[in-house]
């Protein structure tokens, strides 16, 4: 099955998050950016933090303040809950203040997912195919993703909880790091809970697991991580590399 782009979390972090993370993985062709768009349709009721998981968050979002913009390896893995196949990916991910993000997937095909903010671009480099994404932006994701660039609060997007288990889902490995579960407060279609593996010393999201509504689960691991980065304004944007590309205009 093809890899094609991925959407990232209002964590993202993703992380995911992420950060959170980092991007969804979606399954068809065609641009998976738009549902980021998408006005949560709940609220669900948030519960008690503890003072501990308080402090916990308050590590993690002291390091992204600290580190300005910054780019990490990573390595994706996606297991459909249907077909229960993996698929796997590979590439670079940069984030600069504010609210930039640039998503370069090497393996296994090339791929470019990059905004500046208002505007976002998808390039597929095999089909040689370029989507522009006018009036980008989402208020809900941008909150949600804010702690990346230094600046919001996860306690105001998750319901946060302390996670003391050895392996998570069945699917990864805590070792050393702590581990912060995070449901979103406003229900959304891109995911339904989030794992946040941290390094107890800095507070650098290692890794970070999610599933969807669907119950697909989505895995980023972060490598090689180098914070104070600095980048041409140019880079993120993107522009065909030949005038043999398919570009499409399309607005939200």
């Amino acid at each position: 099955m093809r890899s094609l782009i991925q959407s990232i979390m209002p964590l993202c972090v993703l992380a995911a998050l992420v950060l959170l993370c980092a991007p969804l993985h979606a399954q068809q062709s065609g641009s998976a950016v738009g549902p980021l768009l998408e006005k949560p349709a709940a609220v669900l009721p948030p519960s008690p933090v503890t003072a501990e998981a308080k402090e916990l968050v308050a590590l993690v979002q002291g390091y992204y303040k600290k580190s300005g913009n910054f780019s990490a390896a990573f390595e994706q893995s996606y297991i459909s809950k249907m077909t229960m196949r993996e698929q796997k990916s590979e590439g670079m991910v940069h984030f600069a203040a504010p609210k930039m993000m640039r998503w370069e997937y090497e393996k296994p095909e090339r791929s470019v997912m990059v905004t500046d903010g208002s505007r976002a671009w998808y390039a597929d480099f095999e089909r040689k195919e370029l989507k522009v994404y006018e009036n980008f932006k989402s208020s809900y994701m941008e909150r949600s993703l804010a702690f990346l660039w230094g600046s919001g609060d996860l306690l105001q997007d998750y319901t946060i909880v302390i996670v003391d288990e050895k392996r998570i889902e069945d699917l990864v490995d805590t070792g050393s790091r702590r581990v912060i579960e995070a449901v979103p407060i406003e229900s959304n279609a891109q995911f339904e809970i989030i794992y946040l593996f941290i390094d107890p010393a800095s507070g650098r999201i290692e890794e970070v697991l999610w599933f969807d509504a669907m119950g697909n689960s989505n895995n980023l691991r972060f490598k090689n991580v180098k914070t104070g980065q600095k980048w041409a304004t140019d880079f993120f944007s993107f522009k065909a590399p030949g005038s043999d590309w398919v570009v499409e205009n399309l607005n939200f």
